[in-house]
């Protein structure tokens, strides 16, 4: 009876499983890694019985992806959420662990000024890095990034990277960093890095979900990622983020020591 009603009515199935990954979304940031869906070339299926035939092929699952996270999905959650605590953070530190690895980019990032940074090089040299993450940059973002440096340029390094589509968005590059660049301070320039690579794995991995959100990542000098959040800081967060540093900058002047 159950299959029956499914095969009646596709398109509710399909926004059941779209409701199922929404929920596994909403899993503590940073603590739960949530389900994702394999994401190949998008192909449409408006005929039911199309849908059910196709279903369990990438395509009919890029389709449900497509419908559970498209721009007007990320615009509504910002709507709801001006702060953009689209999920709250937990003020925990997150253990060195594999799973808490910074990704491998797959492809050099550059910052507005041309330059190549090598990120890795860059968490390597101080006990922690700020990193904010995002996608559509261009969509008044600068409260919630300015909420984290004017809190934290003086405790530690903090970076942008923002990502792009590989074809697309190389073909607009010029006309974005130049759009990029009137809407930021000169003097963050250097610190503002576009990466033109492989984004898809490297957004689930990280969980960066919404395209009009900026996600926050501490990362030490090991490259793990020991917290996360996303858009405006709260005083909370400032004042946990600074404990958390005073910390991991006491363990490193211990094991400098040691050795």
């Amino acid at each position: 009876g159950a299959q029956s009603h499914h095969q009646a009515h596709p398109k509710a199935l399909a926004m059941l499983r779209i409701a199922a990954v929404r929920a596994g979304q909403r899993c503590r940031l940073g603590v739960v890694a949530p389900p994702t869906l394999t994401l190949t070339k998008r192909t449409s299926f408006w005929d039911p019985k199309q849908f059910l035939k196709y279903s369990d092929r990438p395509a009919a699952k890029q389709l449900l992806a497509d419908f559970e996270r498209g721009h007007w999905e990320c615009f509504n959650e910002r709507l709801r959420c001006p702060d953009g605590k689209i999920v709250p953070s937990v003020l925990q530190v997150q253990p060195r662990e594999e799973e808490n690895k910074f990704p491998e980019l797959s492809s050099p990032s550059k910052n507005l000024k041309g330059e190549v940074v090598d990120l890795a090089d860059r968490f390597k040299s101080s006990s922690a890095t700020l990193l904010l993450v995002s996608e559509d940059r261009l969509f008044n973002l600068n409260e919630m990034v300015n909420s984290w440096t004017f809190a934290l340029s003086d405790e530690l390094p903090i970076y942008e990277l923002v990502l792009r589509g590989k074809v697309l968005g190389a073909l607009i590059a010029p006309l974005f960093h130049m759009q990029l660049r009137s809407m930021t301070q000169e003097t963050n320039h250097p610190f503002i890095l576009t990466n033109y690579g492989k984004i898809k794995p490297l957004k689930q991995k990280l969980n960066v979900v919404n395209k009009v959100v900026p996600y926050v990542f501490l990362v030490d000098s090991q490259g793990y990622i020991r917290w996360r959040s996303m858009g405006k800081a709260t005083e909370e967060e400032i004042q946990f983020l600074k404990k958390v540093l005073a910390d991991l900058q006491e363990a490193k002047a211990a094991k400098g020591k040691k050795a």
